[in-house]
């Protein structure tokens, strides 16, 4: 029954961005200011899905929080430092601006954890344990918001949505004692924020920088004896290039 709400919410969410997403165009496309953009983005994702905690760190390894506190170490025991993921993501973006200042946008990402998550600990009885942790993703952002220009080069834009995002998180503990891997795969529906910086090097084209923030993971997952939820909340780092296609504005000139 919960799982059914939680779709049914999901759904309903989509629904009322699609509407959403429908009258904008609806009513731009009468604009003669309206213009669109497609851009092409990389990134990176300082740590992805955070402590990446689950129920068997918990019960069966005393790790209340996850990989922030799975490093242990003990005299005459060599291990090595298990980092907090880093991940990179490669993204295309859709922007339509109407009267030079309103502005929808929709993309897809995908990021891939590339860096850290992986080393030596101890277990339970003091045994070398071997940890690994990486994770996946992919989301689709909508967000709509205000761009302002600064002198007739430079913009700024500010802008707020929700994303789809689709993620899989896997873990791996194994010693002589524990042998321990889990599999999540899930949807959740963050909630974006984001600014941007843009400058035209050409009448039609600009580079970008773009600070976003992330809020949200998805429902507690369940694989074989584990549970965890995958965290898609945190700050994401980028920069791109974007094409403007010419405006109805400059075809009527």
């Amino acid at each position: 029954m919960e799982i059914d709400i939680i779709l049914d919410l999901d759904i309903m969410q989509f629904k009322h961005f699609f509407i959403f997403i429908l009258l904008f165009i609806n009513s731009v496309s009468f604009a003669s200011t309206f213009d669109t953009s497609i851009s092409v983005n990389l990134g990176i994702i300082p740590n992805m899905g955070n402590n990446l905690s689950s129920y068997y760190q918990k019960n069966d390894l005393n790790i209340e929080n996850g990989i922030y506190g799975i490093n242990r170490s003990k005299s005459g025991l060599t291990t090595s430092t298990i980092k907090p993921l880093t991940g990179t993501f490669i993204g295309t973006e859709l922007k339509g601006t109407a009267f030079d200042y309103l502005i929808l946008s929709i993309g897809i990402n995908y990021g891939q954890s590339i860096l850290t998550g992986s080393g030596t600990s101890l277990d339970n009885s003091d045994n070398i344990m071997s940890v690994s942790y990486s994770m996946w993703l992919i989301d689709i952002p909508i967000t709509a918001g205000i761009s302002i220009s600064f002198w007739e080069d430079t913009k700024v834009s500010f802008q707020s949505g929700i994303a789809f995002s689709y993620g899989n998180y896997k873990n791996s503990f194994t010693s002589s004692t524990v042998n321990q891997n889990g599999s999540f795969k899930g949807l959740g529906t963050p909630i974006i924020t984001k600014i941007t910086g843009e400058y035209y090097i050409s009448k039609n084209i600009t580079i970008s920088s773009s600070l976003s923030r992330y809020k949200g993971a998805t429902q507690v997952l369940k694989n074989n004896n584990d549970y965890a939820k995958i965290d898609f909340s945190g700050y994401r780092f980028s920069f791109g290039a974007s094409y403007y296609f010419k405006t109805e504005k400059e075809i009527k000139k």
